[in-house]
């Protein structure tokens, strides 16, 4: 019988050594690829989804004009921010026939725009530039600075004036008080707009 006796470490240190750096490895790896993963995860999909819910925000208070287009490589969140962005243009195009402040109090008081209505007392304005006509017929394209800045002034002043414009007419401006809204003080702000 022959034995040999030698230390554990000279067979077995150079494994548990490697066992040591391997594990430390893995560690390094896990937390490099979580970090890596967190950042892809926050640029790819937490920023754009932040800012498509920043700018849904924006379209449920019609401020469109703050609405940005929202860019993504992920198929899904470009389709939601298309939608998001078709929603503000349509909203835009909408805004141009329906007064603001009658849409903001719908989404306001979570009512859905419906055919029908009530009698009520209301104040009603119109509007005429006297010899219309004839400056037109002198003036011609030329008017036309001139009637946009018009329309831009009164328009500000009757939606200052708590009014909701109905319709402009060619030279004239129909708006009127105390609809939809009520405004006990109608006849007067009406009067105090121009």
């Amino acid at each position: 019988i022959i034995t040999t006796i030698l230390p554990e470490k000279d067979f077995l240190g150079e494994i548990q050594q490697n066992t040591k750096n391997l594990f430390f490895l893995l560690i390094a790896i896990i937390t490099f690829s979580l970090m890596l993963g967190s950042h892809i995860v926050q640029k790819f999909i937490v920023t754009p989804i932040s800012k498509i819910t920043t700018n849904t925000r924006h379209i449920q208070s019609l401020d469109l004009d703050k609405v940005e287009l929202t860019t993504s490589s992920i198929g899904e969140i470009k389709q939601l921010a298309n939608a998001v962005d078709g929603m503000k243009k349509g909203l835009k195009s909408f805004k141009k026939y329906l007064p603001e402040n009658i849409v903001k109090d719908l989404i306001a008081n979570k009512l859905e725009a419906k055919i029908g209505g009530e009698e009520k007392e209301v104040t009603i304005f119109f509007s005429d530039i006297k010899n219309f006509t004839n400056l037109s017929e002198i003036l011609g394209v030329k008017l036309f600075p001139q009637l946009e800045e018009y329309f831009e002034n009164m328009s500000h002043e009757i939606k200052v004036g708590k009014g909701t414009i109905d319709k402009y007419i060619g030279d004239a401006i129909m708006a009127f008080w105390n609809a939809p809204s009520s405004n006990p003080k109608h006849a007067s702000d009406a009067c105090i707009s121009r």
